[in-house]
Formats: structure tokens, sequence, C-alpha cells
């Protein structure tokens, strides 16, 4: 389970680069589920291991934008979906793992737009897109099935709904407990 909120952003487009006014937010809250089989073990050198699994995951992103005199634009979008994953670990030392892993799929998402002033609109609409996550793990075993561990995952989306196609980025760097079976 992740949860990110940022300000001080960029609104990047394919002609031009625009400082976020103060105002302006994002906040996104993400939760996965990952399953890994490693059937291919001691791949070439001792330690490194092959693997395949799934990711089902849960996500809810929301943007809020401030526009002079009196314009507020909320959009939120909750999601769910289901990857494939190829992974590559490698555990040569007794007490750290390293893991590279690419995750491809499919995701549902259900978005809303609200926008106050004189337009009052509030719009909700489904859409469906691609996700694909590259990411590099590392992990050391406390006690057990515990470990401590690091990821930082490169991330990016392609989204289209109601004739509204769009593809976002983002880089989340993450440490915390895990549980490994």
């Amino acid at each position: 389970m992740t949860f990110a909120r940022a300000s001080g952003l960029e609104y990047l487009t394919t002609v031009d680069r625009t400082p976020v006014p103060a105002g302006d937010h994002a906040v996104r809250v993400e939760g996965t589920y990952d399953y890994r089989a490693y059937p291919a073990r001691d791949v070439a050198i001792s330690g490194l291991d092959l693997g395949v699994g799934v990711q089902t995951g849960l996500t809810w992103r929301s943007l809020s934008r401030r526009y002079a005199p009196a314009i507020d634009h909320s959009r939120s979008e909750r999601e769910a979906g289901v990857a494939g994953v190829a992974a590559a670990r490698f555990g040569r030392w007794p007490r750290a793992e390293l893991e590279v892993a690419w995750t491809a799929g499919l995701a549902i998402a259900r978005s809303s737009q609200t926008h106050t002033g004189d337009s009052g609109v509030d719009v909700d609409y489904w859409g469906g897109g691609w996700r694909s996550d590259l990411a590099l793990e590392g992990r050391l075993p406390i006690a057990g099935h515990t470990h401590l561990g690091g990821r930082y995952v490169l991330g990016r989306i392609w989204r289209m709904s109601n004739h509204h196609t769009y593809s976002s980025g983002h880089g989340q760097l993450t440490f915390g407990v895990l549980y490994v079976r």
C-alpha cells in the first residue's frame, strides 16, 4: 500500500512545460498484491533466478486545479487491474536479495470530473487502458518471512475514456517492511 501527495509539479505537453500553481495538487493511493514463482533457478550463475507471476491492484488518483478568479476543477480516477510479471532476482548473498521486475497489464477505470463556477459541470465515465511498470527492489531478511525492503518503480499508464486519451508516468521510491514467502 502506498500513499503519495504532491505539489510543485509541472504540467507537461508535447509543446510546453508549465509550473503548477500553488493551489494545485495531486494525490495517489495504491494497493497491490503480487504473486511470483521462480521455476528457473541458478540460471547461468549461482543465485540468479528467473520468475513469472501476476499482480492485481487498486489505485485512486486525484488532481485538483484552481483557475483565477474562482473556478475549481477536480478529477479523480479509481482503477482496478491485473497484470503479468516477468522477474529476475539475484540472491547470492545470505543476507540480501535484489530483484528486477517488468509488469504489464490491463486496467478498468471509473473517472469523475467536477467544475465549479458558472459551468457547474459534474461528469462520471468509464474507461480502460494499459499499465506498465519497471521495478528494482532490494530486500534484507530480519526475522522469518519478514524483510526490510526498498523499491524504485518507474510506471506508465495509458488511458482512454469518454473521448479523452492520455498517458502519465511516475517514479516512486518506497521503503518498508515486507512479508515474503
